[in-house]
């Protein structure tokens, strides 16, 4: 059986002790109660920790295959090792990234790649309680490497390791899918909000205080430009025929100006949009965005916007130096706040609710929001937004 096949085997056993109610006597029936406590720490992460997830589901498909295989010995140069990343590249990933559950897909916590391209993790030393990658935090480390001991110095069933561990990850799942599906019914609203509300309700979801998953929220406001776009592409003549081009907040790519860029028809970038949470705006930021420019010498106007707006005490500056740009340039920089923005952009278009049903689709759809931004934006719909 192919790494695929093991895989797809033990998420079926999962989603049947899931959905029968049965897990929790699996995991109590066959595991300590301290192995299950480290295997909830791992699922409780899978969102914000996606690298450990994948590399520890590889890990034990590997064992489950190669039965003589020392897992620990991650990489091909190891003695007695093999290329885990490979098999994560070539199976484990892409499998994860086609799941779909409760019929919604790429639901599952998967890497664009491969775990093993986290610094934290391609360290060529083995997984043993000593491994000195800095995985954060510590208690998730001490969990994926007592884990991984576990199966070769205690002799644990990979099998049962790896099918518990995706019904707990099930149960995280779950809670984002429903979440999903609550905000998806929402779609349906009829009147017209009055836009100073709707900008208080997207300050709010910008900025509560996440409990675990804070560094998602800054993607938020870069989905919630992108759904003024999606307005603007269908209502706008100046937007016809664009696309619209969206970063991941998982690196730079040398390929986009941005966090979103819009491209006409001849595939030309005609402006891009920077975004920032809870960062002031700032001769620095200003000086990175003139860097990424001179890369991209078709685009004729850049938005750098925050939520926290400029930097009062460099504003003068920054003006004089976006003005002396424009005469060397000709590239018209544009500094401001998000919700401001967003606020004018939304006199332009028809109706406020295309606005509203398209950043439902967008978090809902998103890779790298969780159930808990989900979870308040119905919380922030049913109080501000009904």
């Amino acid at each position: 059986m192919n790494y695929t096949k093991i895989l797809l085997k033990h998420f079926a056993s999962a989603k049947h002790l899931y959905k029968s109610e049965t897990l929790e006597k699996y995991i109590v029936n066959n595991l300590d109660e301290n192995l299950k406590e480290h295997l909830l720490t791992i699922a409780n992460y899978c969102y914000k920790r996606k690298a450990i997830n994948t590399v520890l589901i590889t890990l034990l498909v590997k064992k489950i295959k190669d039965s003589e295989q020392d897992i620990r010995f991650h990489q091909q140069g190891m003695d007695n090792g093999f290329s885990g990343r490979t098999i994560d590249t070539a199976y484990i990933t892409p499998t994860l990234k086609n799941i779909e559950y409760m019929g919604i897909k790429r639901l599952f916590p998967y890497m664009k790649e491969s775990g093993w391209l986290t610094r934290s993790l391609e360290q060529p030393v083995p997984y043993d309680l000593q491994y000195p990658g800095k995985i954060t935090p510590k208690l998730l480390k001490k969990s994926f490497l007592i884990i991984v001991d576990a199966i070769e110095e205690k002799n644990i069933d990979p099998g049962i390791v790896l099918t518990s561990l995706l019904g707990l990850i099930l149960e995280q799942m779950t809670r984002k899918a429903e979440a999903v599906k609550s905000i998806m019914e929402t779609n349906t609203a009829t009147d017209k909000p009055h836009i100073d509300i709707i900008k208080k309700a997207l300050e709010a979801h910008f900025n509560y205080s996440y409990e675990i998953y804070a560094h998602g929220a800054s993607r938020l406001p870069v989905l919630a430009l992108e759904a003024v776009y999606c307005c603007f592409i269908k209502e706008l003549e100046a937007y016809n025929g664009c696309s619209i081009i969206t970063q991941r907040h998982t690196g730079p790519d040398k390929h986009t100006a941005g966090d979103i860029d819009i491209e006409n028809n001849k595939g030309e970038k005609i402006e891009s949009v920077e975004v920032k949470l809870g960062i002031k705006i700032s001769l620095e930021i200003l000086e990175d965005v003139k860097d990424k420019l001179n890369s991209h010498d078709d685009i004729k106007r850049y938005y750098i916007l925050s939520t926290s707006g400029v930097d009062v005490n460099e504003s003068i500056e920054i003006s004089t130096n976006i003005l002396n740009y424009y005469k060397t340039n000709s590239v018209e920089i544009i500094v401001n706040g998000v919700i401001p923005t967003i606020g004018y952009y939304l006199r332009l278009i028809k109706n406020p609710n295309s606005f509203i049903n398209n950043y439902n689709e967008l978090i809902s759809n998103d890779e790298d929001i969780k159930s808990e931004h989900l979870e308040y934006w119905k919380i922030i719909q049913t109080k501000l937004l009904s």
